[in-house]
């Protein structure tokens, strides 16, 4: 049983590496490992053991950093998609007992921009979805953040309502802005 269980979840593991791209430790340790005695160190070993027999791969940016796990590519923006990755599980693991996650999708193109992710949290009490524009920040990029005028934009334009998530939807999605700097800069 316990080895079954095993094998479900390394299977499991191994699908959310290929849907998010990359993620680290602690991130894999709250999706799947949570509740577990000694979580942390249970979540190590199993990685490490799915390392070993090359059935994944790890980096970490720096020493002090958890390792970062993923299937083939080694994505390009790794702290950007373990940004929108904490986002993602964040989410999940904050829904009320009455929610789901409808839908989450990366790297969704709007005519006026690029969101990081859009995602639809289903209430299924009332049936009623709610969506969110994602954009993760990393501040130490030196990126100009630009979106808040291009969120304005395509809301001001009504092009969004030509788009699938227009007919669920009761109004123009939020737009969720994390980052990792002065957050009062993103609207200046």
């Amino acid at each position: 049983k316990s080895l079954e269980k095993g094998c479900r979840r390394d299977k499991a593991i191994m699908l959310e590496l290929e849907k998010r791209g990359i993620l680290n430790t602690e991130q894999i340790r709250l999706l799947f490992f949570q509740g577990i005695k000694n979580d942390r160190r249970v979540c190590q070993g199993r990685l490490k053991k799915l390392t070993d027999r090359k059935k994944i791969k790890r980096t970490r940016a720096e020493f002090n950093e958890p390792y970062a796990y993923y299937l083939e590519k080694k994505p390009k923006q790794i702290n950007h998609t373990l940004g929108v990755n904490w986002i993602y599980v964040w989410t999940l693991k904050n829904l009320q007992s009455w929610e789901e996650m409808y839908h989450w999708e990366y790297e969704v193109d709007y005519e006026l921009l690029r969101c990081d992710a859009f995602c639809g949290i289903k209430n299924n009490i009332t049936g009623k979805v709610r969506f969110m524009f994602i954009e993760m920040d990393i501040y130490e990029s030196g990126n100009t953040f630009d979106k808040v005028a291009k969120y304005n934009a395509l809301c001001s334009t009504d092009r969004y309502l030509g788009y699938w998530w227009n007919e669920v939807a009761e109004k123009f999605p939020e737009v969720l802005v994390v980052t990792t700097g002065d957050p009062e800069r993103i609207y200046r």
